[in-house]
């Protein structure tokens, strides 16, 4: 069994995701430590600083992992000397590191040491090349499309041809055909309406032409000149005749 004294906070420093400014970095450590000891069957003691009070920590203590704090008076490093001090057995473990005291004291002791960043390696293994990006997609089962049918029916397949694209606005617009009208007809819809007619369609044929107004009745003219015998004058029979014509 693999048997590992870490020092905590120096740890947290040096693992990716961690910091030493979050409250519960602690605990994302313990979570991290009890997999790897899962993985390895191993034994990990991590040391952590500023307790209050210090000592063994039941909350964190569990799945293979002793957590301790240095009390109020000491300080992590201290109490991992003295625990390498201790140790009856010091040939079976491995200090976890990167404080040269700490360090010192293991191999006088004949401990075997990783460093911080070394043990993080072995803490978070990379993933296997091409497994780490590559989306898995998910593989439909002839059972699911089966219940797919049963649910939803099939499916007809539209087979209604694509309306065509609409023509870019930016397309010039096209050209407007030239009037087949006649002379003649262009002629008489000048005469009529004033202007060219732009279209293809037939002239419209030509309304009757209103009736002429009837002559205005001729008033007769004031008697110039009386007749001795007090009949028409020869003014007034002239008038007479233009009006009424000549008596057959």
């Amino acid at each position: 069994m693999q048997q590992l004294l870490i020092d905590g906070h120096n740890l947290i420093a040096q693992t990716p995701g961690l910091s030493l400014a979050d409250l519960d970095d602690e605990q994302k450590l313990i979570v991290l430590l009890r997999k790897y000891a899962a993985r390895r069957s191993a034994k990990i003691i991590v040391v952590f600083d500023s307790g209050m009070p210090g000592g063994r920590s039941n909350e964190l203590s569990g799945g293979g992992v002793t957590a301790i704090f240095a009390g109020s008076h000491t300080i992590a490093d201290r109490v991992l000397m003295e625990r390498i001090r201790e140790l009856k057995k010091p040939g079976e473990w491995v200090v976890v590191s990167s404080d040269r005291e700490v360090q010192v004291a293991a191999v006088r002791r004949h401990l075997i040491v990783w460093s911080s960043p070394d043990f993080v390696k072995r803490l978070m293994p990379p993933l296997a090349k091409g497994k780490a990006s590559a989306p898995v997609e998910a593989e439909v089962s002839k059972d699911d499309v089966n219940e797919w049918l049963n649910i939803f029916g099939d499916v007809k397949q539209d087979e209604t041809p694509a309306p065509p694209p609409l023509p870019l606005a930016s397309a010039p617009p096209e050209p407007r055909p030239k009037s087949s009208l006649s002379d003649d007809d262009l002629n008489e819809w000048l005469a009529i309406f004033g202007d060219v007619p732009q279209t293809n369609l037939p002239v419209p044929p030509p309304s009757a032409p209103p009736p002429a107004p009837s002559a205005p009745t001729p008033q007769k003219k004031r008697r110039t000149k009386a007749s001795a015998d007090g009949g028409l004058s020869p003014e007034e029979v002239d008038e007479w005749l233009k009006i009424f014509g000549k008596k057959k």
